[in-house]
């Protein structure tokens, strides 16, 4: 689970852009800061990649602040005292807001004036009660790790018992933050909620969103990025043509998945560094041995970018079965084609070449093979 609904939006500040005090009720965000008289208040720009700040303001003896030499356009904001201390806004080009803070906590301020950053903080309010009851976990684990240290055979049921109980809070927290998307699907904010979402496991919410969005700011950058993003998931939904994959094998020559037709095809998407990719090895490769007499193929697709490291994990873990990579890690050409958010990740193929289900896993593959062939 992330710290924060916007852990990959913040950063770093790259650009310094410093304003003068104004007058107040010139200001699309003012507010009072308690004992921040005479401290500079900054106001942040966020994107995937950079904090940029835009505008800046002196904290008066008041306490009082204005910014006014900057015109927000819909977008993801933070009001920060420094690179720790801050607050995450939604600001739009009509809003007038209102920010009350501590100086020592702006995380937890009063904001009023802006909807969308209202739905926002109802999305990390979800995601805070879930951090809380997984750090209690992780927190009881080091301790009982601390006074058994030497007892594996407990510590490793207890990691298994803990690993159960983290797995069912954070489809818990799905479920809720789904939800959420779904009353706030003409709000911008929920851009962010569905970032934390599975779109193999919320279709529905993917696309109610992307409606809801693309009627009320179709020209919107982040919304149009949205609506292409469902598009394609759109295109690779079970019952259609897979797309095909040409990668280098191990041996550098070309594999292909159409020259798997006539099997049922599990694309497996891995790495040698994926440690849950290297969990389930063992089992699939006791699934490879169950079904390959019976028309059943896996394809490996590896995001690793040392070939060492790939032909050493294959060796390791048994694999037997057709592998691939172009040796790109995230920057490859599978991960757009595919949409892959995390891996390890599955696409299972009919002889035909359709998809028949994406995101297998476990005991839900293993109950879907059965399907498959022992009808």
């Amino acid at each position: 689970m992330k710290n924060s609904l916007l852990t990959s939006l913040v950063i770093s500040t790259s650009i310094a852009f410093v304003s003068c005090d104004s007058k107040k009720n010139d200001a699309y965000l003012s507010g009072e800061i308690k004992d921040g008289s005479g401290k500079k208040i900054y106001l942040d720009q966020l994107t995937s990649q950079s904090a940029v700040t835009v505008d800046s303001a002196t904290i008066d003896e008041k306490g009082q602040f204005a910014f006014t030499h900057f015109k927000p356009n819909l977008n993801f904001y933070r009001v920060r005292m420094d690179q720790q201390n801050f607050a995450i806004l939604v600001l739009d080009s009509t809003d007038k807001v209102t920010f009350v803070a501590d100086a020592k906590n702006l995380a937890d301020a009063k904001i009023t004036g802006s909807k969308e950053t209202d739905a926002f903080n109802e999305f990390n309010a979800i995601s805070k009660k879930y951090k809380t009851t997984v750090d209690s976990l992780q927190q009881f684990f080091q301790a009982e790790l601390m006074k058994n240290p030497n007892d594996s055979v407990k510590i490793n049921k207890l990691k298994t018992d803990i690993d159960a109980v983290y797995q069912g809070l954070i489809s818990k927290w799905a479920d809720e933050l789904a939800a959420k998307v779904k009353q706030h699907s003409d709000k911008f904010a929920s851009i962010i909620a569905l970032q934390m979402l599975d779109p193999q496991k919320y279709p529905d919410v993917y696309e109610q969103l992307d409606k809801g969005l693309g009627l009320k700011y179709p020209q919107h950058p982040m919304v149009q990025m949205l609506h292409k993003m469902v598009a394609r998931q759109a295109a690779l939904a079970p019952g259609t043509p897979c797309p095909e994959i040409a990668l280098p094998g191990p041996d550098g020559k070309e594999v292909r998945l159409s020259s798997f037709r006539g099997k049922i095809v599990l694309i497996d998407f891995w790495a040698s560094w994926c440690k849950p990719c290297r969990a389930d090895m063992p089992f699939m490769v006791q699934l490879y041995k169950k079904y390959k007499n019976k028309g059943f193929e896996i394809l490996g697709i590896s995001l690793d970018k040392e070939k060492e490291n790939w032909l050493q994990a294959i060796k390791q873990d048994g694999i037997t079965w057709p592998q691939a990579s172009d040796l790109k890690f995230w920057n490859s050409e599978v991960v757009g084609l595919f949409n892959i958010e995390a891996i390890p990740y599955t696409i299972l193929v009919d002889k035909e070449g359709k998809i028949i289900a994406k995101g297998l896993r476990g005991s839900e593959l293993e109950e879907k093979l059965k399907q498959l062939f022992e009808k």
